[in-house]
């Protein structure tokens, strides 16, 4: 009985077990602002290769019937164009702030009206200006991005499987909560990013995605990530400068408490202009596909970008099912031990029987 319970659970794991996992063995594979991690490629293709590469395309089907919790992610990038017919269904809302007065603070979390996240870009104090205890309004989280950054990044995580347009994304059974921290060139101040990692795990994100970088630390917004980590899974792009870890290494995605994800181009390989790891311990974790990933952009459109900022919400998506799945299905004592079990099965590489039967499942 324990066998066959162990096989129905692999099973139902299994479409989240074939991203590539990078290791220390395979080596070939800004100053106060980071960056966004993606280049321009082609226009859509007829459908995502990547979904099958991951073992994502049939998701839905091997999962249903079974019991997932429904899990948030938080995406901190450029914001997202929140009426896009792919990703209008997928966001996380503030139902208190929808259902609530407009320019009053109804979930009393500092914020007014955060109905589907924040725009840490532009803010104004209401309602007395110049009182510098007054809550902040800050704008919609809309993507003003001159690339789609962050519209591109939430369709990864977050295209609508169930509608009769555009495409799939990889976070079944997830919501992504947009934090907008990035600008319209694609740049990030630590401070912004670190007020949205506050908002994040204070608003209750199972999983946040960054897919954003740089190569230099910044000490508040380590630490930040690092308390957050306690309470969220942390996601992260390894860069795009084709750089090997023992030359430099990209934050925040070197981390111990973050999982930094490379990119993998369309043959199983190694994209061209990845970071890369070469050293141990490795700061990166796990190759995502990178290279020509189609997905959501600006004005209802569709398009293919290439990065690890693709495959870093690759790595969030499938993370955050795993963990729904797992919430659902095993009793934690601890938001420490569920998150521990995501990461292992998230990393988990080889044959998935042996590890899975081994590890005690």
């Amino acid at each position: 009985m324990k066998r066959i319970c162990i096989v129905f659970i692999i099973l139902l794991f299994f479409p989240y077990f074939n991203m590539f996992v990078w290791t220390p063995s395979e080596p070939d594979a800004m100053s106060s602002q980071a960056s966004a991690l993606a280049t321009e490629t082609s226009s859509a293709s007829a459908s995502p290769y990547y979904l099958e590469a991951i073992g994502a395309d049939d998701t839905a089907a091997v999962l249903d019937g079974c019991p997932v919790k429904e899990t948030v992610i938080a995406v901190i990038d450029t914001g997202a164009e929140l009426s896009h017919e792919d990703l209008a269904d997928s966001l996380w809302i503030n139902e208190a702030e929808r259902n609530g007065t407009d320019n009053v603070d109804d979930d009393g979390n500092g914020y007014i009206d955060d109905i589907y996240g924040v725009d840490f870009i532009n803010n104004v104090p209401t309602p007395v200006p110049n009182d510098s205890s007054a809550p902040l309004r800050y704008e919609t989280p809309e993507d003003d991005s001159n690339t789609s950054h962050g519209t591109h990044v939430s369709g990864i995580i977050g295209m609508n499987p169930d509608n009769a347009v555009g495409y799939a994304g990889v976070g079944y059974h997830t919501k992504i909560m947009i934090l907008k921290a990035g600008n319209y060139k694609n740049s990030f101040s630590f401070a912004n990013a670190t007020k949205a990692v506050q908002y994040a795990v204070a608003n209750g994100a199972d999983v946040i995605n960054m897919s954003f970088g740089s190569y230099n630390e910044n000490e508040t917004f380590a630490e930040e990530l690092e308390k957050a980590s306690t309470s969220c899974l942390l996601v992260a792009a390894a860069g795009n400068d084709g750089k090997s870890s023992s030359n430099s290494k990209m934050y925040p995605a070197s981390y111990p408490y973050v999982i930094g994800v490379m990119a993998g181009n369309t043959t199983y390989g190694c994209w061209t202009s990845s970071n890369f790891v070469d050293s141990s311990p490795a700061p990166y974790d796990i190759l995502c596909p990178g290279e020509s990933i189609l997905s959501t952009t600006r004005y209802n459109s569709y398009a293919e970008k290439s990065g690890t900022s693709m495959a870093s919400p690759m790595a969030a998506g499938s993370a955050a099912v795993i963990m729904g799945f797992l919430e659902a299905n095993r009793t934690y004592t601890s938001r420490e031990d569920l998150l521990s079990d995501t990461k292992k099965y998230l990393l988990m590489s080889d044959s998935v029987y042996t590890y899975t039967a081994d590890s005690g499942l």
